[in-house]
């Protein structure tokens, strides 16, 4: 219908363009159209892929899954404390040892068992009372530390002077008697 013909019936020009106004109204534009019905289209595709997800999911107890996770988190919270705890425990060793070291200590396993351990690494200042314990363990158990470099044992000197080092040498000195 066009505003032409609306005159040739009998109404004004007044009136056509009001009708066709009116008729405008009602209608969108082709473009507008076609991207509301893709838009429309598309959310109908993503309700589809929503509802076909969700029905993957009935019959799963949440309530389970929730405790499981849960599980989970409180199981990885626990090793990350006891790795903290063994990282700690090291570092503290290590400097136990340095302590004995720097003491001259000969035997870190025997001083170990004079200290008490769980004082000291509940200590505050643990460099400190470390060194004071090893100390207090030398004053008392003076043989555990020293120079430990000095051997124990020093055998006498004697033996043949040209003692063969090596089988060939040996051989040769055998037959050449």
């Amino acid at each position: 219908m066009t505003k032409e013909s609306l005159m040739k019936a009998g109404l004004t020009e007044e009136q056509a363009d009001s009708i066709m106004s009116e008729i405008d109204s009602d209608y969108v534009a082709k473009t507008d159209y076609n991207a509301q019905a893709d838009k429309l289209k598309l959310a109908e595709e993503k309700v589809q892929t929503t509802e076909e997800a969700l029905k993957k999911f009935d019959g799963v107890d949440v309530e389970g899954l929730k405790k499981q996770v849960s599980d989970l988190q409180d199981d990885l919270q626990k090793k990350d404390t006891e790795y903290q705890q063994k990282i700690t425990d090291m570092a503290f060793d290590s400097a136990l040892d340095a302590a004995i070291s720097a003491a001259n200590g000969k035997n870190a396993k025997a001083i170990r068992a004079l200290m008490d351990i769980d004082t000291l690494k509940a200590s505050k200042n643990q460099q400190e009372d470390m060194r004071t314990a090893v100390a207090q363990i030398a004053k008392e158990n003076d043989y555990l530390f020293g120079d430990i470099s000095q051997p124990h044992y020093n055998p006498p000197k004697g033996g043949k002077p040209n003692a063969a080092t090596d089988m060939a040498s040996a051989l040769a000195e055998h037959y050449n008697k």
